[in-house]
């Protein structure tokens, strides 16, 4: 009668300890999905921050110097980014026509906005060395977005008037 009350006992521990282990894991397992949904939501809002870093550059008939001061801030954003998925490239074109409506994408060039901003090599400035600084000053771009998969600006496209 001993040894089965002493087994009984065991047995009856054994069950506590599987009960509690299943329970932890269960606290684990829905712990593991709330920590998701915010891990989620942290990415929303960084996308959401990033974008409008960019987002107050877009628009029409922006001067040579503004373009410049863009590049530079674009510039400074990448160089301070940990996260290198989140680095925007520029796309640079030039309009085909004198209504600006159409884009010549034989002109274009995707660069970092350093190499761009030092003039490496892009049509977006073209050479103050061949064209002269007043020529190269006096151009106007227009300045758009592009997103990536995740919703994230990846590309400023800067358009250069036709003139």
């Amino acid at each position: 009668m001993e040894n089965a009350s002493k087994a009984l006992l065991i047995a009856g521990a054994i069950l506590l300890v599987i009960a509690i282990i299943a329970i932890g894991v269960g606290i684990v397992s829905s712990t593991r999905g709330t920590i998701g949904v915010a891990e989620n939501q942290i990415s929303s809002m960084e996308i959401q921050m990033h974008n409008e870093q960019f987002k107050k550059y877009e628009g029409k008939g922006k001067t040579y110097n503004q373009v410049k001061e863009i590049l530079a801030e674009m510039t400074a954003y990448n160089s301070g980014l940990k996260d290198s998925g989140l680095k925007v490239q520029v796309k640079t074109y030039r309009y085909a026509n004198a209504t600006n409506t159409t884009i010549n994408s034989s002109h274009s060039c995707t660069k970092d906005p350093d190499a761009i901003y030092t003039g490496a090599g892009c049509y977006l400035f073209g050479s103050k060395a061949t064209y002269g600084a007043s020529h190269t000053e006096n151009y106007l771009y227009d300045i758009f977005c592009e997103y990536d998969a995740t919703g994230a600006v990846k590309y400023i496209k800067l358009v250069r008037y036709y003139n």
